[in-house]
């Protein structure tokens, strides 16, 4: 017999004695499934009655007779989003809103960390904690020579009672008589560094004069400060006594009322007094110290005041050349009692006063007194009771003062 046999073995027929028959037959091909019935999105599969099981939930999108996605239903708690052009709803616009004010308050503070991160301060106004000891001393400096009042003030641990001359105006007459350049940092002491405290060698032109100094520096909460970013300027010493230097004006400030506040370099000193010309010599680094600096002033008698005595002086000699009288009122000087012994009185003509020598002398700042000496020159005539007529030449030496706390100034002439 041979395996596997020969012919059809689906066709029946009677055995063949001593042959092998196949004890089954192929199967016939299973009836084809009905087709699936269209089912929408999320709709549960129906059941096939045929075969028991679910039918497919949905059908693949596009396959002909079902549902395109554009149809399908939404699941449950789905918005379809509105049409092109159609109105935001209130509640919609309100969530916008908030997004973007989230997203602006976000990249503020974005900008500000990075401004402070990059040790330019907040909106480059003032120190930050990142800055060194030698930075910050360069960029206080720097904010004088820029004419920045309140970032030059931000790099002090201490902040001033007035800020009346620490302004940018103020600062700007600064920088207009001694400009700040030429800023040197050239080294740093760090031995008391880890106790919070640092020294910072400096170099710097105030105008055509360098300022060589060490400046001090503290460290706290926020960073390396200076002791002192203004200096507190107080009157000369024994100004109570000195009446020059109670008229004394800083920036047309009075300093009789209390010490004043500055930046370093050029001062305006000035006096209330129109008759005095007041100097000082520049405040430097080393000023900023914790004690302040006394104003170094010096005051003497300008044009303006050796004019007004000179004018007061020809004005008293005048009341002579209107007089006729041997000793007329208001005058320096009179007839010789020698010479008006046959004199008549009321009959002298007094010519015009040559004052050439006299001499206007020194104000004296302690009492404000100019002091007068020389000799004032007229020629005089007059009639004698023998009825005769002397004429000659009156020599007034004076000696007297003249008092610069008025105006004009009081005259005082022996």
């Amino acid at each position: 017999q041979q395996w596997p046999p020969t012919g059809n073995p689906a066709t029946p027929s009677s055995p063949t004695p001593g042959t092998y028959r196949q004890p089954w037959a192929a199967p016939a091909q299973p009836p084809a499934a009905p087709a699936p019935t269209p089912q929408g999105y999320g709709q549960p599969g129906q059941q096939d009655s045929s075969s028991g099981s679910a039918a497919p939930p949905w059908n693949h999108p596009g396959a002909p007779g079902t549902q395109t996605w554009g149809a399908q239903s939404s699941p449950p708690g789905w918005q379809s989003p509105p049409p092109t052009g159609a109105p935001i709803p209130p509640k919609s616009r309100k969530r916008l809103f908030l997004a973007l004010a989230a997203v602006i308050i976000v990249g503020a503070v974005a900008f500000v960390g990075y401004r402070i991160n990059s040790g330019d301060g907040i909106a480059g106004i003032g120190a930050t904690q990142n800055l060194s000891a030698k930075d910050t001393v360069q960029q206080y400096l720097q904010a004088l020579a820029d004419g920045d009042a309140a970032k030059a003030l931000s790099f002090g641990s201490s902040q001033p009672a007035s800020t009346d001359l620490l302004t940018n105006e103020v600062l700007a007459k600064q920088n207009a008589r001694m400009p700040v350049t030429n800023i040197r940092v050239l080294d740093e002491d760090t031995t008391g560094e880890s106790i919070g405290i640092s020294r910072v060698h400096v170099a710097v032109n105030f105008g055509p004069s360098v300022d060589d100094s060490q400046l001090s520096l503290k460290k706290n909460g926020d960073g390396w400060k200076l002791d002192n970013a203004a200096i507190k300027l107080s009157a000369p010493l024994g100004s109570d006594s000195i009446k020059a230097m109670q008229s004394l004006t800083v920036f047309g400030k009075k300093l009789d009322s209390g010490p004043l506040y500055v930046f370093p370099g050029f001062v305006q000193v000035g006096s209330s007094n129109d008759y005095l010309d007041v100097t000082a010599e520049p405040l430097g680094l080393k000023d900023l110290g914790a004690y302040g600096a006394y104003l170094d002033a010096k005051v003497k008698l300008n044009d303006d005041g050796r004019q007004a005595v000179s004018d007061q002086l020809t004005d008293a000699f005048a009341n002579c050349e209107r007089s006729r009288a041997l000793d007329p009122p208001g005058c320096p000087t009179k007839v010789s009692p020698y010479d008006a012994a046959d004199a008549i009185d009321g009959t002298v003509t007094w010519g015009k006063a040559d004052l050439s020598g006299v001499k206007i002398g020194d104000l004296s700042p302690y009492d404000m007194t100019v002091y007068l000496t020389g000799k004032a020159t007229m020629s005089l005539s007059f009639q004698t009771t023998d009825g005769g007529t002397k004429q000659g030449t009156v020599n007034a030496y004076i000696g007297g003062s003249a008092d610069m706390t008025t105006n004009p100034p009081r005259l005082k002439i022996s």
